[in-house]
C-alpha cells in the first residue's frame, strides 16, 4: 500500500473476518511516498471456495474506499498409504525376488511421490529400478512413473481412463488459431490475445453474453495503445511462450497503479504451448504451474447439474432431457 500523494494518508484498522489475519493490525499512516507492505493470512476451516472483499477505508479525498477482491480455493491435502510397509527375503546367491508395493491416495488432492531404492550398511543391490516419480489424483491408485532424470513433462494421470481431452496437451493434429484484432469505437474492456484459448472463442463469448463491449489486440500492438482508455485489460489464458515474454510489464504495472483492473487468466499451460511462468505481473507476481484434479460446480442448481456432486474430481457425467428432437451445442467454460 503506497501514499502517492503529498499529505499524510490515514486508514483504518483493516479487517477482511473470520478466518483471516491481516497484518500489521490497527490504523495505519503513511507519509508521503510512503509504503507498507499489508500480509493477509487465509486459514480456511473447510475445502470450498472463498471470495471475499478487503475494504480499504482512508481519508484520501478521491478514493475514500478501495475494494481489494480476495479469491481462494481451499482443498483437503493428499494422504498417502502404502501396503505392505516392510518386505523381507532370504535368498541363495544368485536368487532374485520380486514384489508389489501399492501406493494409494486417500485424500482429496493430488499426491507427487518420488520412489528411490538404497542399500543398507552392509548390503548392497545388484540391480535397481531407477528413481520414479509420480502423481496419484485423489481416492485413485493409479499412477504414471517417470524417470526423474531429463525434463519430464508434469504427470497427468487419469486422462486416458477417463477419456477426457487434457486441458495441457493438445490433440493430435491440433493447430493454434491465431485470434484476429477486434476494434470498437468506446470499448471498456481491452482483451490482449494472441491466440484462441484451446481454440474456442470462450473469452469473446462471456463478455458479449455479459453485455461487455471489449476490443481484441495482439501484445505487439500494446506499444500504440493507451490503456488508461479502459476500465479493464485482461491476459488470457492458453498463449505461446512469445505471448508472455511480449507482454509489456512496465505498461500493465503503470496502468495498475493508475486505477486500471488488470485480469489474469493465469492457466498458461494450454494447447499453445506457452509457458506462463515468464509473464510478469504488477507487483512481480509470477504464475506457477500447478495442476488440481477437483472441479467446482459454480451453478450447482441448475437443471442440467442435478445429480453432479460439488466438488468432483477427474471426470463426471452430465445428463438433460429434451421435449423434442432437436440439435444441441453444448459450451463449458473453464471460469477458474
Amino acid at each position: 500500500m503506497s501514499n502517492l500523494g503529498t499529505e499524510v494518508l490515514h486508514v483504518q484498522a483493516l479487517s477482511v473476518g473470520p478466518g483471516f489475519q491481516v497484518t500489521p493490525a490497527g490504523a495505519l499512516v503513511l507519509p508521503p511516498s510512503d509504503t507498507v507492505e499489508v500480509t493477509i493470512q487465509w486459514c480456511p476451516s473447510a475445502p470450498g471456495p472463498m471470495a471475499r472483499d478487503l475494504q480499504v477505508l482512508s481519508d484520501d479525498p478521491d478514493h475514500p474506499t478501495l475494494v481489494v477482491k480476495l479469491v481462494g480455493r481451499s482443498v483437503i491435502p493428499p494422504a498417502i498409504a502404502v501396503t505392505p510397509t516392510s518386505v523381507h527375503d532370504d535368498l541363495f546367491t544368485g536368487q532374485t525376488a520380486s514384489h508389489t508395493i501399492t501406493v494409494r491416495n486417500d485424500g482429496g488432492s493430488d499426491l507427487d511421490f518420488e520412489i528411490d531404492l538404497e542399500a543398507t550398511a552392509g548390503s548392497s543391490l545388484a540391480t535397481a529400478t531407477p528413481a520414479l516419480r509420480g502423481a496419484i489424483t485423489a481416492s485413485r491408485t493409479t499412477m504414471t512413473p517417470a524417470p526423474l532424470s531429463g525434463n519430464a513433462a508434469p504427470a497427468v494421470p487419469g486422462a486416458t481412463e477417463y477419456g477426457v481431452v487434457r486441458s495441457n496437451g493438445a490433440p493430435a493434429g491440433y493447430r493454434p488459431r491465431a485470434s484476429k484484432p477486434i476494434q470498437v469505437a468506446g470499448a471498456r474492456v481491452l482483451l490482449i490475445q494472441q491466440n484462441a484459448p484451446w481454440g474456442t472463442a470462450s473469452n469473446e463469448a462471456l463478455l458479449t453474453a455479459n453485455g461487455l463491449s471489449f476490443a481484441m489486440v495482439p501484445p505487439t500492438a500494446i506499444d500504440g495503445i493507451s490503456l488508461n482508455a479502459y476500465d479493464r485489460v485482461i491476459i488470457p489464458s492458453d498463449q505461446p511462450t512469445d505471448y508472455y515474454l511480449a507482454t509489456r510489464a512496465a505498461k500493465l504495472d503503470a496502468y495498475v497503479r493508475g486505477g486500471g483492473v488488470l485480469e489474469v487468466h493465469a492457466a498458461g499451460w494450454g494447447w499453445s504451448g506457452g509457458d506462463a511462468s515468464l509473464l510478469v505481473i504488477p507487483g512481480g507476481l509470477r504464475v506457477v504451474y500447478q495442476t488440481s484434479s477437483v472441479n467446482f460446480v459454480l451453478a450447482p442448481n441448475h437443471p442440467i447439474m442435478a445429480g453432479v456432486p460439488n466438488p468432483f474430481t477427474g471426470a463426471t457425467r452430465i445428463s438433460f432431457d429434451l421435449p423434442v428432437a432437436a440439435d444441441v451445442r453444448f459450451e463449458v467454460f473453464d471460469l477458474q
